[in-house]
């Protein structure tokens, strides 16, 4: 499949999601009056939501913290407990970016 059908296709499904949200119906409601697969419609939403939730993490899920410069001499590893009971350890000197993305996908767990 071409990544410009996928695009059209995920366009094509978020503009149903956001329709069925937007109806107040329920899912199985609105696939009815619509002629779509309730399985399907279900998938697409996991995926389109899931990808979404990645890529644009709200921004309360993390906040700024601040290290004194004695303690940062000491540290060798950061070690981060998720509310979902998650922990996470990473060395100091990795990228701030991906530990980013990797604590979005795992607070999507």
């Amino acid at each position: 499949m071409s990544n410009n059908a996928k695009e059209s296709g995920y366009i094509k499904w978020r503009a149903l999601i956001e329709e069925q949200e937007k109806s107040g119906l329920s899912q199985k409601d609105f696939c009815e009056q619509n002629a779509l697969t309730l399985s399907q419609f279900v998938y697409y939403r996991s995926r389109i939501k899931s990808t979404e939730k990645i890529t644009h993490p709200t921004s309360t899920l993390f906040s700024p913290i601040q290290l004194q410069k004695d303690t940062l001499n000491d540290l060798r590893e950061m070690r981060i407990i998720l509310p979902n009971g998650f922990q996470c350890v990473f060395p100091c000197d990795a990228d701030t970016i991906a530990i980013k993305k990797y604590l979005g996908v795992l607070l999507s767990c």
